[in-house]
């Protein structure tokens, strides 16, 4: 069994990229009420995806201790560790009100990223994902088939708990990011 462990600092695009791994055929989602996003799954289902901010909830997670967890229920631990531009990142915080101030954005950066890349252990296997690299034309296939997982969408694209159905972003790989995702978001 394979559980997908996405990490990063809030506003990073965690769930984005949950939905996107689900949108090819892992059980979870992106949205802030998905299921695994105060229970961990019990190893009923496979493959999943499961999302932890950092801070998560305003309480800064356990790496390690998540990790565990999942395998004590059976599944083989992928991290993906997401990031993105640290000027958006760091405005997108404060868009989102999970800051107010640049200097507090740049401190939580700086924290998130220090926590996560301290709590994993050199054993793991971990991948950095970057937003704007899964923006990038044709990325997502690969990205995909790495994980083993379908290369193709098996299900729509799910945005807050709803099917994307039109309002997809202009972009090259317009058909995994909903425009209001990047609303706000510097280009």
């Amino acid at each position: 069994m394979r559980a997908y462990l996405v990490v990063g600092c809030e506003s990073a695009g965690n769930r984005i990229t949950a939905a996107v791994l689900a949108q090819h055929g892992c059980h979870g989602e992106g949205s802030f009420d998905a299921p695994y996003n105060t229970v961990l799954p019990d190893g009923s289902e496979d493959p999943v995806v499961v999302v932890r901010s950092f801070p998560h909830g305003g309480v800064w997670p356990d790496l390690p201790e998540v990790h565990g967890d999942l395998r004590l229920a059976g599944y083989e631990v992928t991290v993906l560790v997401v990031t993105r531009d640290q000027v958006a990142l760091q405005r997108s915080l404060i868009a989102h009100k999970f800051v107010s101030r640049p200097l507090q954005a740049q401190r939580q950066v700086q924290e998130a990223y220090n926590r996560i890349f301290q709590g994993l252990h050199p054993s793991w296997d971990w991948r950095l994902v970057t937003l704007e690299g899964l923006c990038a034309e044709g990325a997502v296939p690969p990205l995909m088939a790495s994980l083993g997982l379908s290369k193709e969408p098996l299900s729509p694209l799910m945005w807050q708990g709803e099917p994307v159905k039109h309002g997809l972003h202009p972009r090259p790989n317009a058909k995994y990011f909903p425009v209001d995702y990047f609303a706000g978001a510097p280009s």
